[in-house]
């Protein structure tokens, strides 16, 4: 029966969330350890600035804690 295949299965909505929480919440550390050490970053040959870093800091934290407080709720 092919339903039964890993592959076929449809992840819940709850499962999405999470692993989304936990991808915004690695994206903040991130930014955070950026931000402390003084990391360069540069893309495509412009230097990233630092404060931008802690802009995501506080949209991904934010992000991550949204999803944790909504799997925590359901």
């Amino acid at each position: 029966n092919q339903d039964t295949k890993w592959y076929n299965k449809k992840m819940e909505q709850k499962t999405f969330i999470k692993i989304a929480g936990w991808f915004f919440g690695v994206v903040a550390l991130l930014h955070a350890l950026r931000l402390i050490s003084g990391w360069a970053a540069t893309i495509n040959g412009l230097i990233v600035p630092l404060w931008l870093s802690g802009v995501a800091v506080i949209i991904a934290g934010y992000l991550a804690y949204q999803a944790k407080k909504y799997c925590d709720v359901k």
